[in-house]
């Protein structure tokens, strides 16, 4: 499963692929470890993979896109769902969310463009771009009106 240390990139991608009239609320899932937990692996420790449950350090990694999403990437051995396995285990690992309401899809992606974390920037590729530029068109024309 993918993560990032951002909140507002979690929100980005938790409404990326919604409808620009969808105004219900939005989930965020968020994984909290206590500084003692030994969850943690760094790109060198694959071989050490002996529990059930990781959480994998992407910071050394060559990629911009990993390194511009502020990624991470949560590894469970097993077949049970993260939330019931976090919930028996004591790994030091909790799982919660936080449901975001208020705004509109566009004007939301707008704010966090405005901060810039935007398709562009998350994506660096040509589809970026293009998804940019629509979202500012559709910005400048339906934007004002709400």
């Amino acid at each position: 499963m993918d993560w990032t240390d951002s909140p507002y990139i979690a929100a980005f991608f938790a409404i990326n692929q919604r409808s620009i009239k969808d105004v219900e609320p939005f989930r965020i899932w968020i994984l909290s470890i206590k500084e003692n937990s030994d969850c943690y692996l760094n790109n060198s420790d694959y071989n050490e993979m002996k529990k059930d449950f990781y959480v994998i350090n992407t910071k050394f990694v060559v990629s911009k896109r990993l390194r511009r999403q502020r990624g991470y990437f949560s590894y469970l051995k097993n077949e049970m769902p993260l939330e019931e396995y976090l919930a028996k285990e004591e790994s030091g690992v909790k799982l919660f969310y936080y449901d975001i309401n208020g705004g509109s899809w566009l004007s939301i992606m707008r704010e966090l463009s405005l901060m810039g974390i935007s398709h562009n920037n998350l994506f660096d590729n040509l589809d970026g771009i293009a998804t940019d530029v629509t979202l500012d068109f559709l910005h400048e024309r339906i934007g004002k009106k709400e």
